[in-house]
């Protein structure tokens, strides 16, 4: 829905679930539709990330009743997205094993490799638990082939940077993940907190 009202307009956008005509979420806009081609410019990145993280959330709802076994490899990260979104131990564990099922089911998949490597990170922090070095070895190496792989991906390039940031240590490396990831989409949230993590170990409080 759209309102304008002189030099004021507000946009509603709402998800309905089709089947049961349920309102799963609505997000509501406003900015000055003087220059409708700068209030879209202004509306549409903040749109998008907003949709993006519903979308997310909820697609794996629909695949809740199948076993592992029965899913493709997209549901399969559809899964892990839902599970992560759960944010418990056990909703991560069950995420890191879809993603395992998608690796072994196309090895060579980035978006997955690049999903699985971060939701190892997750867990170790969440557990206070140390990763084996060949492990760590291995992510990186499936995060190079997740960058070559998915070179338009946001969300690859900061799962990158966060390994280069938090595994390696490594500042311009990780830096530069976060610039491509931010010049990919500027509105990527991820990107906030990955950019404070670095100006902390950075010593720039």
């Amino acid at each position: 829905r759209l309102r304008v009202a002189g030099t004021r307009a507000r946009f509603t956008m709402s998800l309905i679930l089709r089947e049961e005509m349920q309102t799963l979420w609505t997000g509501t806009y406003e900015g000055d539709p003087s220059d409708p081609f700068a209030f879209v410019d202004e509306l549409m990145p903040r749109l998008e990330g907003d949709v993006r993280l519903q979308t997310i959330q909820r697609d794996g709802d629909r695949l809740a009743h199948l076993s592992l076994n029965q899913l493709s490899v997209s549901e399969l990260r559809a899964r892990a997205a839902s599970m992560f979104f759960k944010q418990t131990i056990p909703s991560w564990e069950d995420g890191l094993a879809a993603l395992d099922r998608a690796v072994l089911l196309s090895p060579g998949d980035g978006m997955s490799l690049a999903m699985r490597a971060q939701s190892r990170l997750n867990l170790s922090a969440v557990k206070f638990s140390q990763l084996e070095p060949e492990v760590l070895t291995q992510m990186g190496k499936d995060l190079d082939v997740a960058v070559a792989e998915c070179p338009t991906s946001d969300f690859v390039f900061w799962a990158r940077g966060a390994y280069r940031l938090k595994v390696l240590g490594d500042l311009q490396g990780a830096a530069s993940d976060i610039a491509r990831s931010r010049e990919i989409n500027p509105n990527f949230i991820g990107i906030v907190d990955l950019i404070a993590q670095k100006a902390f170990l950075a010593g720039d409080y």
